[in-house]
């Protein structure tokens, strides 16, 4: 039985790689592998400028927009320099696999152009994909097997995985940010209990970087510097308690602060090249217009890219939450402000459906704090006997087989002002029974 165990926890692993990687490369080997378009241009950008073009000068354009027969990342006025808004944080993830898949271009020029943005460099990219997604997945199930059984905790990540628009954008549509924020997040997550376990130089120094590289992937995520904090803290004494820990050891946050900084510098160098300033808000006309009104109910519920009306399946957080709410060892009530956080947030920002997109892919950097009440909701039921197991089960099937067709029938656009409930309930039909 144990063995079995070993076979199927890491066989669901080796599945997810393999699919992520080999689905994503049969989508795109015909493509030419034409992936660092648009958003995930702007994000992978810094690598070939420095290593190749040696600055943002003379990079030739990936995406050029239809509308305007103009590049998408722009030249910024006065420098004429390449300007992207989107921070460096993935371009420092994905360098390893990206220097490795530069050396086998210089090794083989004839087969393969040193230009950054031949197949080899974006198969290397791919590769990458499918390793953090991998990765952020494993080190899930390590913080949650802790507390839940493995069947349990595969459970859960499969739906938060193939139940969501993850699988959108690891496979179908890969190259985004959010693969790196979700194993970044996650790897955050694992690290917090030994900062109380056993605080030391060296775990400050790796909590710093995790800290500092999710912040450079998706300024927004720094929310999750909330987990840390009130990490097992329910009540006023707790808090008490926490305050204290955390001045006896105040001694650390110079070199908290250090480490942030020293990971940013790369950042702060760009922005310095390029516009003149060493820091900016690089959204230039875009911003958290509405965070007096933000559109919650449109974020979670809508037509336009609504949450769970392309997840239904994480309905079943919620009862969770509710279940798994005294069990002090979940922090579920973290898993909640968090989530609420993130809410508020997307739903304060000017383009609250993050337009271009399938299923709010914004939640995906923090499915983590899904996962847990998903969890706590498999673990309660499964535990109320037969019938309730068998209808769980019966609900999850038919929601990951629901939703995996409906990211494999995504086709851009799925918004929009022609976009309405009627098109939503079509292709729902057509998820469901194979016809148009």
């Amino acid at each position: 039985m144990a063995r079995f165990k070993i076979i199927l926890t890491y066989g669901f692993f080796a599945f997810v790689f393999a699919f992520a990687l080999f689905t994503s490369i049969s989508k795109y080997k015909p493509q030419h592998y034409k992936i660092a378009v648009w958003d995930t241009e702007g994000y992978y950008i810094y690598l070939p400028a420095v290593f190749i073009y040696h600055g943002f000068e003379g990079i030739p354009s990936q995406t050029i927009i239809p509308e305007t027969q103009q590049p998408y990342l722009q030249k910024w006025p006065g420098t004429q320099k390449v300007y992207t808004k989107y921070t460096c944080g993935e371009a420092l993830l994905i360098l390893p696999f990206w220097l490795a898949g530069h050396s086998l271009a210089h090794l083989m020029p004839a087969r393969y152009t040193p230009d950054g943005f031949s197949e080899i460099y974006m198969l290397f990219f791919l590769i990458a994909i499918a390793s953090y997604l991998t990765g952020g997945l494993y080190i899930s199930w390590r913080i949650l097997r802790s507390y839940f059984s493995d069947m349990i905790v595969l459970c859960a990540l499969l739906c938060i995985w193939m139940g969501t628009s993850f699988i959108q954008y690891t496979s179908f549509n890969p190259g985004n940010s959010h693969v790196f924020s979700y194993f970044l997040i996650a790897l955050f997550v694992y690290q917090t209990p030994g900062l109380y376990a056993a605080l030391s130089v060296r775990r400050i120094i790796f909590f710093a970087l995790t800290f500092a590289l999710l912040a450079l992937v998706r300024p927004t995520n720094g929310i999750v510097l909330i987990y840390p904090m009130f990490y097992s803290v329910w009540s006023w004494s707790d808090m008490r308690q926490r305050f204290l820990y955390l001045m006896k050891y105040i001694r650390f946050l110079p070199l908290f602060i250090a480490i942030v900084m020293l990971v940013f510098i790369p950042q702060f160098v760009y922005w310095k090249f390029i516009t003149g300033h060493w820091a900016l808000f690089s959204y230039v006309g875009e911003g958290f217009f509405y965070w007096k009104r933000p559109f919650i109910a449109e974020v979670l519920f809508s037509h336009q890219n609504g949450f769970f009306t392309y997840a239904p399946l994480m309905l079943l957080a919620i009862p969770g939450m509710i279940v798994g709410w005294r069990d002090r060892r979940l922090n579920m009530h973290l898993s909640v402000i968090i989530l609420s956080l993130a809410t508020y947030t997307f739903g304060s920002w000017s383009c609250w459906w993050y337009g271009g997109s399938y299923g709010h892919r914004a939640f995906i950097d923090f499915l983590f704090f899904m996962a847990v009440p998903l969890c706590a909701f498999f673990s309660w039921s499964f535990a109320n006997g037969r019938f309730a197991k068998a209808i769980v089960i019966a609900i999850v099937t038919l929601g990951l087989f629901v939703s995996y067709r409906l990211n494999t029938l995504y086709e851009y656009p799925w918004e929009g002002k022609d976009w309405r409930w009627s098109d939503v309930r079509a292709k729902y039909q057509e998820a469901i029974t194979f016809k148009k």
